[in-house]
């Protein structure tokens, strides 16, 4: 009870109103029964570890950075993965994935249906969800979820024994072992998802990590060959363009991408446009209309061909989406256009062969989910200098 009423509880709640809210929430909470029988004695390894992030493709490519860490204590355990539909795909079929579970919470659906339909979606899945973990019997459970709302609770529902999370967002009441998400200049997301599996792992120092993701097989390169018109992607030189993302404040203007694909085509680079999505299409097929040459492979591959087509780029150019995060599955060359609406220093692509670009550093990063009337941090980029530093790039790569 002390430590949750501790001023050095801090709740990641820009509003102090919901901040109470939260710490009311966690003080009330301690009276339900702390559910850790089964907890594993010390030095036995659990067999079995569920990991939860709820949130977008981005975000679950993230989350993939803790798995050789985890594989490296834990050789013989079996992972799990809690997450939404919408993501499955980066971690279906992945080999250190033994089983995934759905959670479609409410607050993160982004598809355009009415919100009691989204409610309804969450409560199914939810249901399913809770009768599956508790089938599997999990030994411990890690909320890697940094946003809000947690899911640590979900663990806490299902009885695992063991439940390591961040506390910053409420429901810290549930978890076993809570740790405080404190934000550090300069911090990559991936090393605060790191420091919760250290706690179990106790495994020390920071290493450089990035999305662990398996290479691509054949068959997924020959359906993206088959899509580009080629009998393979090796042996081929080619640049990807993805303009899209979940929010249209974070995107670029149609002039600008236009301005750098004519600057990438006149010296010869074979561009090639993805995404998905009515919204993507429209952008894409305009861009596409502008300049013959390019190919656009909008909604014409799945996300394992994608992702071969991605390891196998000289360069790819995307805003602040998914696209930076999968490239550094395989450290691909990427250039991505960001907004101060997050840090850059905390949700760029964790590539050493990576650059953030964005204008008007001095309101950088602002932190503000709403954007502004401007959005000039992105919008000012100005597309000659990001063809300058894609040869610089392109060239180093050769």
């Amino acid at each position: 009870l002390l430590e949750v009423l501790s001023p050095k509880r801090k709740y990641h709640e820009r509003k102090k109103v919901a901040s109470w809210i939260l710490r009311a929430l966690d003080v009330a909470l301690l009276a339900l029964p702390r559910r850790t029988a089964g907890v594993l004695a010390a030095g036995q390894s659990p067999r079995r570890i569920l990991l939860m992030n709820p949130a977008y493709n981005g975000d679950l490519l993230l989350s993939t950075s803790v798995l050789p860490g985890l594989r490296r204590a834990f050789p013989n355990a079996e992972i799990g993965m809690l997450c939404g539909s919408w993501a499955r795909q980066v971690v279906d079929g992945h080999p250190d994935i033994a089983r995934i579970h759905i959670l479609d919470l409410a607050r993160l659906n982004r598809a355009a249906i009415p919100s009691a339909e989204k409610g309804m979606r969450q409560k199914k899945t939810r249901r399913v969800a809770v009768q599956e973990i508790k089938a599997q019997g999990y030994d411990l459970a890690i909320d890697l979820f940094t946003g809000f709302p947690p899911v640590g609770w979900l663990a806490w529902q299902c009885g695992i024994p063991r439940r390591v999370g961040f506390s910053n967002h409420g429901f810290g009441a549930l978890l076993t072992e809570p740790l405080q998400l404190d934000v550090a200049p300069g911090k990559h997301e991936t090393q605060y998802q790191l420091d919760l599996v250290r706690m179990v792992t106790c495994e020390q120092g920071a290493p450089f990590v990035h999305p662990s993701l398996p290479v691509p097989d054949e068959a997924a390169h020959g359906r993206a060959a088959a899509a580009l018109g080629w009998t393979s992607l090796h042996g081929r030189a080619y640049v990807v363009i993805h303009p899209g993302s979940g929010e249209r404040l974070r995107e670029w203007p149609e002039a600008k991408w236009k301005a750098l694909i004519a600057s990438l085509t006149g010296e010869g680079w074979v561009v090639i446009l993805t995404g998905h999505g009515a919204r993507e299409s429209g952008l894409i097929s305009e861009l596409a209309e502008a300049q013959p040459e390019v190919i656009n492979l909008c909604g014409k591959l799945d996300w394992k061909s994608l992702s071969a087509l991605f390891s196998k780029a000289s360069l790819l150019i995307g805003i602040e989406s998914m696209s930076g995060h999968l490239a550094s599955a395989w450290q691909v060359p990427t250039i991505t256009l960001h907004t101060g609406m997050a840090d850059p220093a905390r949700w760029r692509p964790a590539n050493a062969n990576g650059v953030v670009m964005h204008a008007t550093p001095s309101c950088l990063p602002c932190l503000n989910r709403a954007g502004c009337a401007t959005m000039a941090c992105i919008r000012d980029i100005d597309p000659t200098t990001v063809a300058i530093q894609a040869r610089a790039l392109l060239d180093a790569a050769r």
